[in-house]
């Protein structure tokens, strides 16, 4: 158990989730293939997840043939923590191109002039949201890394329930 991730640390709180320090339940996991992939051959399969009440944090992953991200993030919640009470779903590290492309696409169309590099443009803003059943919410729900979280939803929660109501991308 640990504190609340560093890079994380204000928003948490912000969303009244837990601040303490033992209050995050911090598990990586690693398994070398079995069998080989097709066309990957052999891999390490990664996951580095926290979880709290109300939280996962997706720290880093990376999947060569093993369970999806959302199955191993839900299971290490459900382990702690009761699922009614999940609210948030944060994705730390991203680096899966399919999601970063798309991000980068659809914040630049939010950006002042003169502040389309999502990484380097100093009068880019920080942080964008795109709430429920705009464009760019349903562009980044179609990404690998939002359809994993959508799947975390549905997993949680009986059909028709629940949504995912706004997409939160910091710049860090």
């Amino acid at each position: 158990w640990i504190g609340r991730p560093r890079a994380l640390e204000e928003d948490l709180a912000d969303c009244g989730l837990p601040t303490g320090t033992q209050n995050y339940h911090d598990v990586k996991i690693s398994k070398q293939s079995l069998v080989a992939h097709p066309k990957r051959g052999m891999g390490t399969n990664f996951y580095h997840i926290t979880t709290a009440m109300g939280v996962i944090v997706l720290r880093n992953v990376y999947r060569h043939d093993g369970p999806w991200w959302s199955q191993i993030a839900l299971a290490q919640y459900d382990a702690h923590f009761a699922q009614n009470a999940l609210r948030h779903i944060y994705l730390e590290n991203v680096v899966n191109d399919d999601t970063t492309n798309c991000v980068r696409a659809i914040w630049a169309e939010t950006q002042p002039p003169n502040s389309q590099m999502f990484d380097l443009a100093p009068a880019a803003v920080n942080q964008v949201a795109w709430d429920f059943d705009t464009p760019g919410y349903k562009a980044i729900l179609g990404t690998e890394l939002g359809k994993g979280a959508a799947a975390i939803v549905l997993s949680a929660y009986p059909r028709g329930t629940h949504r995912i109501t706004r997409i939160v991308v910091w710049r860090l």
